[in-house]
């Protein structure tokens, strides 16, 4: 996508940039595949590696579901949403 419109308005446009060539880096998004660090050892013939990174990302895939099971299952029940406050 080279630019951004809104309401037949365009408020970006990668062209208007001079010299602008992108890498795949910069126009992708932060959870591009092509960015989990199995995918990138597996490219890279670490074979071994990129299983161990895998099942990593899948532990924590699951233990995320598991918490929002549980969370939609407390506000089923009337319970309160939790909310995280972050002190400096």
């Amino acid at each position: 996508m080279g630019y951004i419109d809104f309401d037949g308005q365009r408020f970006f446009d990668v062209r208007d940039i001079v010299n602008y060539r992108p890498t795949a880096v910069e126009v992708s998004l932060p959870s591009d595949a092509t960015k989990r660090t199995d995918s990138i050892a597996f490219l890279s013939g670490e074979v071994e590696q990129a299983q161990v990174n895998k099942n990593n990302l899948e532990l924590l895939q699951r233990a995320d579901r598991k918490l929002r099971e549980d969370a939609a299952k407390r506000r089923l029940k009337g319970g309160a949403k939790i909310v995280y406050s972050y002190k400096k």
